[in-house]
């Protein structure tokens, strides 16, 4: 007995059924034509009035229809694309995704300074926001990363750290940490007068810093915040022309 099984050829589509079918791939490429607010629909739309005029069966009047009415449909988004208005949403799109990364807000009043103790992440700081504590690696548990993240008071009560300034620093540059670091505390360095008064090497006051790091390019940010820190006990006076 032969190991082959026979079955019957299936059964060609006739004719009245491959008209049916051409023209209702011709009423759903009209229907698409017509939507102007998915650009892949206008296109697809396109694309089914093609095979129905190469076909060569029904339909072709609503296919040639389709033909004209989707490029029509496209405009819009085209317009949209190439506007300043896409610009603008692009640009509130990538400002909500990096606040998310930023962490959370400082509770600010209307003058823009710190009115309540909270947990800000360190590139929402601003300069002359006082700090309670920053999160410090030997904190965690090992392993652990650091949220970058600050608790932050009103500067009349007492205090740590005082935020003096901010710049970028590219990490991509440097062979380690530690020569980032260096660099990092020296682009501090002008500032520091600037805001306390005095040259650091004259003063009673620590900088710290939280700086990108090396081997994480494009995950950190770039920025370097540079803060006025006590080197023992707190403060409830402005380090801010202190001459300290």
């Amino acid at each position: 007995m032969s190991g082959f099984q026979w079955a019957p050829a299936p059964a060609q589509q006739q004719p009245q059924e491959q008209e049916q079918s051409s023209s209702a791939m011709a009423v759903a490429a009209l229907f698409l034509s017509l939507v102007f607010c998915l650009p892949i629909l206008p296109l697809v739309a396109i694309v089914l009035a093609i095979v129905v005029l190469v076909s060569g069966r029904g339909g072709r009047g609503m296919a040639v229809a389709a033909l004209v009415l989707a490029p029509l449909a496209l405009i819009p988004s085209v317009l949209l694309l190439t506007s300043d208005a896409f610009d603008n949403a692009a640009d509130e799109f990538r400002e909500g995704f990096n606040s998310g990364l930023r962490g959370p807000e400082a509770t600010r009043d209307a003058s823009g300074e710190i009115s309540a103790r909270s947990q800000v992440g360190v590139d929402n700081l601003e300069i002359g926001d006082c700090v309670l504590r920053m999160q410090m690696l030997e904190d965690l548990p090992p392993g652990e990363q650091p949220l970058g993240e600050v608790t932050a008071i009103p500067c009349d009560e007492q205090h740590k750290s005082e935020v003096f300034h901010f710049y970028d620093l590219d990490p991509t540059g440097f062979e380690n940490q530690k020569a980032l670091d260096r660099q990092a505390v020296k682009g501090c360095l002008p500032a520091f007068q600037e805001y306390v008064g005095v040259p650091h090497r004259r003063s009673t006051l620590e900088i710290i810093f939280y700086s990108p790091v090396v081997d994480q390019p494009g995950f950190a940010p770039d920025r370097v915040t540079c803060l006025a820190s006590t080197p023992a006990g707190l403060t409830d006076t402005m380090l801010a022309g202190s001459k300290r």
